[in-house]
């Protein structure tokens, strides 16, 4: 490879992994923005769980299931709402009656979820960490020398 061709391979390779940050880091202000209307608006309801929707990872029957709860609970407003939780798990830890927590929005009660779902800074943490490793890469090229040719 020429060093005209490096040079363009490593800018390429640079802004790649930077636009995959950037991507990333509008992805988690919107987590924040999210986490935090949920902190500041949401109201807290008591919920039952009415039973369980099977979801496969890879949508293949032969996986073993994962199990979302899927809840009812009255809205401030008196509305019945049922809905399936965003998380999914394996073992499952809720059984068909149990009474849990709920949050939602005031203004949407169909946003609802699990308290444990919608109070979890992790999806938040999670893509820090990968913005992280992005722009890190990103940098690479710049941080590391020029590659030596090979005789």
């Amino acid at each position: 490879m020429t060093g005209i061709k490096l040079l363009l391979a490593r800018w390429a390779f640079s802004l790649l992994f930077a636009a995959v940050g950037v991507y990333m880091s509008r992805a988690a202000r919107r987590v924040f923005l999210l986490q935090r209307e949920w902190k500041e608006k949401g109201i807290v309801a008591l919920g039952e769980i009415v039973g369980f929707e099977s979801k496969s990872p890879t949508n293949e029957p032969a996986r073993r299931k994962f199990f979302a709860p899927v809840v009812t609970f009255t809205a401030q407003n008196g509305d019945s709402i049922r809905f399936t939780s965003a998380t999914s798990l394996r073992p499952n830890p809720y059984v068909v009656g149990q009474r849990v927590t709920v949050r939602y929005l005031s203004d949407d009660p169909d946003t609802a979820d699990l308290e444990s779902v919608t109070s979890s800074w992790w999806p938040f943490i999670a893509l820090l960490v990968l913005i992280l490793v992005a722009f890190t890469i990103a940098a690479l090229p710049f941080l590391l020398g020029p590659p030596v040719p090979r005789s």
